[in-house]
């Protein structure tokens, strides 16, 4: 089984980078903050009906810990894993 989340308005001030995190299906956002120093996940939330994703939200977090290395940092991503 393949799992996707996507990372919408990516953005980075100083040392915290963050974004609207869309699980699976999901039409509506979440979010998530990393600070990119530390690569600890800062706060997060998921939509409503998607509270099991947390794996979700960690495969979020590694991405934005490696977009927050790059010289320029996309406004989307798609996340996959199985």
């Amino acid at each position: 089984m393949k799992y996707m989340v996507k990372l919408k308005n990516i953005s980075k001030n100083g040392a915290i980078i963050e974004c609207e995190i869309y699980p699976e299906d999901s039409e509506t956002p979440g979010y998530g903050s990393v600070n990119s120093m530390t690569e600890e996940l800062v706060s997060y939330h998921l939509p409503p009906g998607y509270e099991w994703c947390k794996g979700h939200v960690m495969h979020a977090r590694n991405a934005l810990v490696g977009i927050s290395k790059e010289k320029e940092i996309p406004n989307d991503k798609l996340v996959m894993w199985h």
